[in-house]
């Protein structure tokens, strides 16, 4: 992978470079980078050390990026910890879009997939086009790509064409994968209803050479008729939904269940939840589909987690993988799983403490899932800004990333439907 003729100079073995380049932080690499021309194409453009680099990284304790919502946007807060003998950073994201919002927030691979909708999509007119604009952003390198912008609309068969247009419901979705032949695809699936008329409508964006291109597939293996979205994830290949179905008429199918679509194959399917399990949420322990809930009619300070396993036959059974005693935090919640340890977040009255003592920094709650040990994670904030606008396109367009100061509001992190995704350094950007 390395040219070897700008290597004469070198003592090390070209295989033996690439494993101590590997095991290297981002930040590290990005320095190196400037080094020599060799460098630069390895670091910048050679997926094979890309992918080594990640493998390496997925064996160091993972960061965390803890997603929420405020009452205009979604809220990304990125914990990293430089060193034992230090506080936990957060970094915030923050994106000054004008009127719009990041509607949706995928982590994978080290990246950012955040999704911009021009305008609020819940509510639309019928035959209106909703535009998504699509940017990928890389926490680590401090790289941005914004992708081409997505249109969608929904038109009524029956609709008489001269009447004045009606308010349709939409709920959306997004996933963001990669596929065993490392391309990388990015999946939106809508659910509209109108007039007692529900439609699914599902497009798939791929990167093909240096472009990416946009295309309806079939969505019929889709059984249900609503869908309402609550939760996503993405584990080996598949991208996951929680969602609530129903049908106009009762059917066996009807309740919350995951829906999944297979990067590759690029079909749909179902999987049941557990049964015994109250109020919970998904998250993932090693790569492997995990619950967190609290059992019905039992001890509601104590949260079991399942983990779902398939066997030869592609059947799916949930197992319990264990249970932890939560009565010292009654009112802490899960907001998932981040090196083994189940992350609980600080209730409401708790956060505002932070918002008027300047002594008093946000903290969360770590529980070690095998000896049961408490952590108080201290958090000390740092708040970025990227500047985006759109071009004379209508295309988004990054402009620069920098420090902001930090207002009082931000002390804290927002709890209105905060959860975490693991994090890992990675070179990637599409």
């Amino acid at each position: 992978m390395i040219c070897q003729s700008k290597m004469e100079n070198c003592k090390l073995p070209g295989d033996l470079l690439i494993d101590v380049l590997a095991k290297l932080p981002v930040k590290s690499l990005m320095r190196f980078k400037c080094v020599c021309k060799c460098f630069y194409n390895l670091i910048k453009g050679d997926l094979q050390f890309m992918q080594k680099h990640y493998e390496i990284s997925k064996t160091k304790p993972g960061y965390a990026v803890i997603e929420s919502e405020n009452d205009e946007s979604k809220v990304v807060n990125l914990l990293y910890k430089e060193s034992e003998f230090y506080a936990v950073g957060c970094r915030n994201l923050d994106i000054p879009l004008f009127n719009l919002r990041i509607w949706h927030i995928k982590c994978l691979y080290g990246m950012l997939c955040l999704i911009v909708a021009r305008e609020d999509p819940s509510y639309l007119q019928l035959g209106k086009e909703m535009i998504y604009d699509i940017v990928i952003w890389n926490p680590s390198t401090k790289e941005i790509k914004s992708l081409p912008a997505l249109k969608v609309s929904f038109q009524h068969p029956h609709y008489p064409p001269n009447e004045p247009p009606v308010s349709i419901v939409v709920n959306d979705g997004f996933g963001f994968g990669l596929c065993k032949n490392m391309i990388w695809k990015i999946v939106g699936l809508w659910n509209f209803h109108v007039m007692n008329v529900y439609h699914t409508f599902v497009m798939v964006g791929s990167r093909i050479g240096d472009s990416w291109c946009w295309r309806q597939i079939d969505a019929t293996n889709i059984t249900c008729d609503y869908l309402y979205i609550i939760e996503d994830f993405y584990v080996k290949g598949r991208y996951y939904w929680r969602v609530m179905a129903l049908s106009p008429t009762p059917s066996p199918n009807d309740g919350e269940q995951l829906l999944w679509f297979d990067m590759d194959d690029e079909v749909f399917g179902t999987l049941e939840l557990p049964y015994h399990i109250g109020c919970g949420m998904f998250t993932t322990i090693d790569e492997t589909i995990a619950f967190l809930g609290s059992p019905i009619m039992k001890n509601n300070y104590q949260v079991e987690i399942w983990l779902i396993h398939e066997d030869d036959n592609n059947h799916f059974n949930w197992h319990k993988y264990t249970t932890l005693d939560c009565q010292h935090y009654p009112d802490e919640r899960p907001i998932g799983i981040l090196n083994h340890r189940l992350i609980l977040l600080p209730p409401i009255s708790k956060a505002e403490e932070f918002m008027f003592n300047t002594n008093v920094v946000p903290s969360l709650i770590s529980i070690d899932l095998e000896t049961g040990e408490r952590k108080v994670i201290y958090v000390t904030e740092e708040r970025k800004n990227i500047d985006i606008a759109y071009n004379s396109r209508g295309c988004v367009h990054v402009y620069f990333e920098g420090n902001v100061q930090i207002p009082r509001e931000f002390r804290t992190f927002h709890l209105f439907g905060a959860f975490v995704r693991v994090y890992h350094q990675s070179l990637y950007l599409l």
